[in-house]
């Protein structure tokens, strides 16, 4: 995984090597953002681009990304969600959370 910033207080986390955000890559993971310091209107941007699944130990790093985003007034933003992340999005109801969005009423995330 890796970090680099894009443009104006904007900064994109990747995950090229792997296809999974698990409890194996908490550690790093949150050692990683804390390389960050978010100021109000900065932007993390996290791109799922290869990712076909995350347990809950990395959905709840996600939550927790959230709620500390609404606390200090920056922005995360979840990109490239693979058909099967959206699944495990849906069947956990967390479409509003971590998209932003309800799920719409034919239940598609697409």
């Amino acid at each position: 995984m890796k970090i680099e910033p894009v443009v104006n207080d904007a900064y994109r986390i990747s995950f090229p090597d792997v296809n999974r955000i698990s409890i194996l890559m908490m550690e790093k993971l949150e050692n990683l953002i804390k390389t960050i310091k978010p100021i109000e209107g900065t932007r993390i941007i996290i791109d799922l681009s290869g990712i076909l699944f995350i347990d809950t130990a990395g959905f709840e790093f996600l939550l927790l990304l959230m709620h500390d985003a609404r606390k200090i007034v920056y922005r995360v933003e979840i990109t490239e969600i693979s058909p099967e992340v959206a699944e495990l999005i849906t069947l956990l109801h967390l479409e509003e959370v971590l998209l932003g969005r309800a799920t719409p009423v034919d239940g598609s995330l697409w």
